[in-house]
């Protein structure tokens, strides 16, 4: 079919069109894309259509209008599904593999920031940020959870300066997924090492030897790294508390012998001292002159 002059340039604006979603700017997109969609409807370019619609849904998911994204998305299946065009029908997901060789993990993240420079070299930011969220899931996958917050931090930003909303959602979705894990890792980090300060503080405590001299070989850390963990627990009250628990559950457990309890009168505070008495009367008749 001959084209005419019209119909050349809302084609031209289509592929402008698909430029400006890689470049982050969705509203011009948008108005490109309508203005030429009508056209495609008269003249009956159904692939045409179908494809101004697809990259409206783009747009439109991007700007944060979900609900008209996916009836554009409909549309665009709609018109495509009597031409046989199965490019853009959601592809099958194959399982994921356990594991990847290291010479595949490295050639996928070359790839993807391969990618990711050379969209933004062209200054498709949207697509920078895209590739950048792929980037940071690779490098999550991986193993390398700092690698991949900053990776998922520059996606964000990427995102968020074109108004690209969907991709900076699931950039921060991810972010939030790798800064939690991180957490436990590092938490548990702590807590094992806590745990070998108080075996150190035991150790010390019970065998009687001075904090410097806690030998390095048994792994509870330098001796004055737990002296300073026993004075900062004891200030904050740490062994008050366990204590308190430990009695709890013994009791719970009915393994207190309360018949041979004891109470210690260190352990009562007496604030200010014995009161004190009041002087007794004389009783005598004349009362002898005081010496003093």
């Amino acid at each position: 079919m001959a084209l005419g002059g019209d119909t050349q340039r809302r084609v031209g604006q289509l592929y402008l069109a698909f430029v400006r979603t890689r470049q982050g700017r969705a509203a011009e997109a948008l108005d490109l894309l309508d203005n030429c969609r009508d056209v495609f409807r008269r003249t009956g370019q159904a692939w045409e259509q179908a494809a101004s619609s697809l990259l409206s849904a783009w747009a439109l998911i991007a700007l944060g209008e979900t609900a008209r994204g996916k009836a554009a998305c409909d549309e665009a299946l709609r018109l495509l599904k009597p031409l046989g065009d199965q490019g853009p029908q959601p592809r099958r997901r194959h399982p994921r593999r356990t594991r990847t060789g290291p010479a595949k993990v490295c050639r996928r993240h070359h790839h993807l920031r391969r990618a990711a420079d050379a969209t933004h070299r062209l200054g498709f930011a949207a697509a920078e940020a895209h590739h950048l969220t792929n980037l940071g899931r690779a490098q999550e996958q991986d193993g390398d959870p700092s690698a991949a917050i900053a990776t998922y931090a520059h996606a964000i930003e990427t995102a968020h300066a074109t108004g690209d909303l969907r991709t900076a959602a699931l950039a921060s979705a991810r972010l939030g997924r790798t800064l939690r894990f991180a957490d436990s890792i590092a938490a548990r980090a702590a807590a094992g090492w806590s745990r070998q300060c108080l075996q150190g503080i035991l150790f010390v405590l019970h065998t009687g030897i001075g904090w410097e001299d806690l030998p390095q070989e048994l792994g509870f850390g330098s001796g004055m790294t737990c002296w300073r963990r026993l004075q900062r627990w004891t200030a904050a009250g740490v062994f008050d508390q366990v204590h308190q628990i430990l009695l709890a559950k013994l009791n719970a457990a009915n393994r207190i012998d309360w018949s041979r309890a004891a109470m210690d009168g260190s352990h009562i505070d007496a604030k200010k001292g014995v009161p004190q008495q009041a002087p007794r009367l004389s009783t005598a008749a004349n009362p002898a002159p005081s010496t003093t």
